[in-house]
């Protein structure tokens, strides 16, 4: 074809079917299709939307105390052998005299942040 020009993501063509030339997407191409079909100049989805959702449900196990940092931390190893730090929760801080080093204690941990935990029973 003679004249006339592909049209790309800053190339347009005005409705008078003059050559529109911009720096930026045109609202010439609005509308424009791509050869598959879908809406141009955005033809395939965002690798995002493809995304499994996170999960935000905190992972629960046990471990055992291995040093008491202060009144409120503690240093627990967990069954795969890491050691995380850990604090009671509310509910147990009037049984807080019961976790000293080698008490077994049932934790929470968030999906996020595997370095820290939160007791929550002593077992």
């Amino acid at each position: 074809m003679v004249g006339k020009k592909k049209v790309g993501i800053t190339e347009g063509i005005t409705a008078t079917g003059e050559e529109k030339l911009e720096g930026s997407y045109s609202p010439a191409c609005k509308g424009a299709r791509s050869p598959e079909g879908s809406e141009f100049p955005f033809t395939n989805p965002s690798p995002l939307a493809i995304l499994p959702p996170v999960p935000t449900d905190p992972i629960t196990t046990t471990g055992e105390v291995l040093r008491k940092f202060s009144e409120n931390a503690f240093k627990v190893s967990l069954p795969n052998g890491k050691e995380i730090i850990a604090h009671p929760a509310r509910d147990i801080a009037e049984r807080i005299g019961e976790v000293v080093p080698g008490a077994r204690v049932a934790l929470e941990m968030t999906p996020f942040d595997f370095e820290k935990g939160r007791i929550v029973e002593i077992v």
